[in-house]
């Protein structure tokens, strides 16, 4: 087994659709799935406030958002803490847990906790669990699934014992990142930011677990041959348009930078002059031009068709012969004279170009799909409740029993 880059395990899948549902992603066992840990428990749903605080890339807690959250959640018990052992979820009779769901985000949550009213706050925690659960399921049904198949412990001993041997690897590699010697050091830089390396090894096990299953089932070999490849392209072939664009050079003469217009006209004078003597058109754009590209010799890069607001620039961008310089445009703000120096007519990209981006595109389609399979195989035999289910709570009450859903202490 190929241990994965730990930069690749250290991602959190966000899942953007219910709980009852199976995310599908390219590989749904990216995001790390972290062991149970202390604290307390969600509130009920209903909209949560985003701090500025909270990591504005995590979809949905954009800063300042105001998070609409789905029915159910969790109890809060105490006043302090960010993470629980209370029971989320349970697939095959197999707890997940709050912690499981909630740890990668204890720092971030840690920082919003200060600032955001109690109320938003455990809606927010409510949400975030609500949105990432289903990634949870789909890796707890796969490390079952592994599991279920190795008819010795002795087996599933040896392939934790691997994993731990490449987690020892990314170890040190995590060392150096974090400008530490030792373990013990970065364990303990590592709890600075609400983490561990128990956390973390308990996540690349169970992830690689995952992943192994995954390449059991949905990793037939896949043969692409050319007409499969040119098949693409013809169905794609949209995709792969080129528009019809220019490569130009600008001198600008703005009147305010002059003084006025009839100011401005002397310098226009200066450079129309030069040009007609051979002057190169980049040189004079350093020496006269007030446009924004003059230090590049005027240059703008590949134009497309209809891109332009000013229509006197656009025709002449795309009607000049190439090399020839326009006459002077008398624009409200400035005179400007363009020069072509390539143009590319309307087209579609040669399908040799495109020959190896569309095989790669075909094999993680075919993966993606095999992934998806290989899981909707396994949910369709599995028993999940979660407490999200049948509307387990109203919006504003703590979770109780109720028929179908998870039983609560």
């Amino acid at each position: 087994m190929r241990a994965i880059p730990f930069a690749v395990i250290g991602l959190v899948l966000i899942a953007g659709c219910s709980t009852t549902k199976s995310v599908k992603v390219d590989n749904p066992v990216l995001g790390p799935a972290p062991p149970r840990m202390a604290g307390t428990n969600l509130a009920p749903g209903g909209t949560a406030y985003v701090n500025d605080t909270l990591n504005p890339t995590i979809p949905g807690l954009a800063p300042g958002d105001i998070v609409p959250t789905a029915l159910g959640g969790l109890a809060e018990s105490g006043n302090s803490g960010l993470v629980t052992d209370e029971v989320v979820a349970q697939v095959n009779g197999t707890p997940i847990f709050a912690s499981e769901v909630l740890e990668p985000y204890e720092l971030k949550l840690s920082q919003v906790r200060d600032k955001a009213p109690p109320a938003d706050f455990r809606r927010l925690r409510n949400e975030i669990t609500q949105r990432d659960l289903d990634g949870h399921i789909e890796r707890r049904l796969l490390v079952l699934a592994l599991r279920a198949t190795l008819k010795k412990k002795e087996q599933m001993d040896r392939i934790t014992s691997h994993l731990d041997e490449a987690f020892d690897e990314e170890i040190e590699k995590m060392q150096k990142k974090m400008n530490v010697h030792s373990e013990h050091e970065l364990d303990k830089k590592l709890k600075e930011q609400k983490t561990s390396l128990a956390t973390l090894r308990n996540s690349f096990i169970k992830q690689q677990m995952a992943r192994q299953f995954l390449g059991t089932k949905a990793g037939k070999e896949l043969r692409i041959g050319r007409v499969d490849l040119i098949d693409y392209y013809q169905a794609h072939r949209d995709e792969y348009a080129t528009p019809l664009r220019a490569r130009w050079q600008q001198i600008r003469v703005s009147y305010a930078k002059h003084g006025g217009k009839e100011p401005a006209f002397d310098v226009l004078d200066q450079v129309t002059n030069e040009l007609r003597n051979g002057g190169d058109f980049g040189n004079v754009a350093r020496r006269f031009s007030d446009g924004p590209n003059a230090s590049k010799g005027g240059v703008w890069d590949w134009t497309r068709a209809g891109s332009l607001a000013d229509q006197d620039i656009e025709r002449a961008l795309f009607g000049l012969p190439l090399g020839t310089i326009s006459q002077v445009f008398v624009g409200p703000s400035s005179f400007q004279l363009v020069k072509v120096i390539e143009r590319e007519q309307a087209g579609y990209t040669p399908f040799d170009e495109l020959q190896d981006e569309i095989r790669s595109k075909i094999e993680t389609d075919a993966r993606r799909q095999s992934t998806n399979n290989v899981i909707d195989e396994l949910r369709a035999k599995a028993t999940v409740v979660t407490i999200f289910d049948n509307d387990t709570v109203t919006k504003n009450d703590p979770p109780q029993e109720k028929a179908g859903a998870l039983p609560f202490r």
